[in-house]
């Protein structure tokens, strides 16, 4: 059965992402919060006032165009509109390009329990090195035996119980024009990276 997995929002701020420098504005006590969707998401609809596509578990970015939107909106209504965001089951939110959201936008988070953190990156640069890290650590995997070869350059996957011969002969078969790794690997699936990874020469031979 494939493997569901959740980070929490204090993973972020681990080696893999360290690039992104980022910090915490608020919810510093709540950085427990899991993520639980590989993907991330741009609120904006949300801010329009439009919550029925905020997936719970995903990442939200906020940046330029989301907090210059919110000063154009009367402050009743934005206070409203933060605050059903806020109510909403997502575990963080990221505000990009180094910008400050003022105290009300922080207040809103803090009181939901939902930590706002930032980073000084672009947002297209926050999004795609996200977007590496949960997929690398949520997408859906699962752990096959198999042989993984290199023919031309091209990654082939022949599965099958451990030590199963006709496997091991058509490996083998190839040889003269492949690389082979004979071992278990790690395979995700719906995600835009590589399929299916071993340790050693042919890691990440087999992409999607």
């Amino acid at each position: 059965m494939p493997e569901t997995q959740s980070v929490m929002v204090s993973e972020l701020f681990g080696d893999e992402l360290a690039d992104l420098r980022l910090t915490v504005l608020t919810g510093e006590n709540h950085l427990d919060n899991p993520v639980t969707h590989p993907r991330v998401q741009k609120p904006g609809l949300a801010f329009a006032g439009y919550y029925e596509y905020i997936k719970p578990g995903r990442v939200q970015i906020v940046g330029e165009s989301e907090l210059e939107y919110l000063k154009t909106v009367e402050a009743g209504e934005r206070r409203e509109r933060l605050r059903r965001i806020a109510a909403l089951p997502i575990p963080v939110v990221v505000i990009t390009k180094g910008l400050a959201p003022d105290a009300e936008f922080l207040d809103e988070f803090r009181v939901r329990q939902v930590p706002v953190i930032a980073s000084r990156a672009l947002s297209s640069v926050v999004i795609k090195q996200l977007s590496w890290f949960l997929e690398d650590h949520l997408v859906p995997s699962t752990r096959l035996h198999g042989v993984l070869l290199d023919i031309y350059g091209l990654g082939v996957l022949l599965i099958g119980s451990s030590g199963v011969v006709v496997r091991q002969e058509l490996a083998q078969s190839a040889r003269p024009r492949a690389g082979i790794s004979n071992r278990s690997f790690m395979v995700w699936c719906g995600c835009e990276r590589p399929l299916a990874t071993s340790r050693g020469k042919l890691q990440h031979s087999l992409c999607g």
